[in-house]
C-alpha cells in the first residue's frame, strides 16, 4: 500500500512528459520492468505493461492472427479466464479456420 500511496502522491503523471512527475513515472516503470525481467530471466525490453490483461491479449491475438495459416492452432482450455479465451476464439471467425 505504501508504494501505491507514494506513486499517487509523488509521481502520478503521463509518461514521457516534461514534468518531474512524468520522469518519476518513467523511472518507476523502468524499475518495474527490470524487476519483472529478473523474475522471468529475460531482457527488460521484453516486459510489457498495459491497461489490463484483456486489452493486451486482444492486441496480441490480432497481431499473431495476421500470421496464422491454415492448420495452425491456438490451444485454450475451459480453465482459462475468458480474457485469454475470447480473443483467440475471435480468430475462429476467419474463413480458413
Amino acid at each position: 500500500m505504501g508504494a501505491i500511496t507514494n506513486y499517487l502522491t509523488h509521481a502520478n503523471a503521463n509518461t514521457y512528459g516534461m514534468f518531474a512527475t512524468s520522469r518519476r513515472t518513467n523511472e518507476m516503470i523502468l524499475a518495474a520492468r527490470a524487476a519483472m525481467a529478473d523474475f522471468f530471466n529475460c531482457a527488460a525490453e521484453e516486459v510489457v505493461f498495459g491497461q489490463n490483461m484483456t486489452t493486451i491479449t486482444l492486441g496480441l491475438a490480432r497481431a499473431i492472427g495476421r500470421e496464422l495459416k491454415a492448420g495452425d492452432e491456438i490451444v485454450v482450455t475451459t480453465l482459462d479466464h475468458d480474457a485469454n479465451v475470447g480473443p483467440w476464439r475471435a480468430l475462429e471467425e476467419r474463413a480458413w479456420l
